[in-house]
């Protein structure tokens, strides 16, 4: 009997199905925040390549990237007047700084971003920006590619914690579950007692004359 009593306490019953609802409740908004920073993270990258690729985008880029060209040029005119020679050999450091500037500002030469520019600032921003309009200009649908990631995890992360939270409504609302099960068989139930009671009846009444009569003989 007392065994019994422990698992038809109502109170604990009542508290563990609290406690299941409340972990459903934490596991599905869970699965929304991280579903939605997702989808936000991919809205914003549709949002940033589309500024950057735009029109006005790009001749801002091109406007930036000028006055980078035009900081280089300075500095190239500048070295020139100190008598610097051009030079291959990275001891030489105003010559070789020479030598990276007028590569980096040479138009057929695209890939500045190798560790020598990168040792340069002025030279360094150029390349950096150089890279930049390069690729939003010529690669858009890569970068609009880059957000769909992001709405494929989204989808996943909300079905994995959509599923798990589901799962747990179902426990906590099992009582209720099955009663509404119940409910829902009951008019079927009766409305076949009712049909089948007659038939039945008369059946038994034909099983007990037939034991009558068998006991008679």
């Amino acid at each position: 009997m007392e065994e019994t009593s422990k698992y038809l306490d109502e109170e604990k019953y009542q508290r563990n199905a609290k406690k299941i609802n409340n972990a459903f409740k934490i596991v599905l908004a869970i699965g929304i925040i991280i579903a939605a920073l997702l989808v936000f993270f991919g809205v914003k990258q549709i949002v940033d390549t589309s500024k950057k690729t735009s029109a006005e985008g790009l001749a801002s880029m091109k406007s930036e990237m000028e006055s980078e060209a035009q900081i280089l040029r300075n500095r190239k005119a500048e070295l020139i007047n100190k008598g610097v020679v051009i030079s291959l050999d990275y001891n030489d450091e105003e010559g070789y700084e020479l030598y990276l500037i007028n590569k980096a500002l040479d138009p057929s030469y695209s890939y500045c971003e190798f560790s020598d520019y990168q040792n340069q600032d002025v030279i360094r921003n150029y390349c950096s920006l150089k890279k930049e309009y390069r690729n939003y200009s010529e690669n858009a649908p890569q970068f609009y590619a880059l957000s769909v990631p992001f709405f494929v995890g989204a989808l996943m992360v909300f079905m994995i914690f959509g599923s798990l939270s589901l799962q747990l409504l179902m426990i906590s609302k099992g009582r209720e579950i099955a009663a509404y099960g119940a409910q829902q068989g009951m008019p079927i139930i009766k409305e076949g007692a009712e049909k089948l009671g007659p038939t039945m009846e008369k059946t038994a009444k034909h099983i007990t004359k037939g034991i009558k009569d068998g006991l008679k003989d």
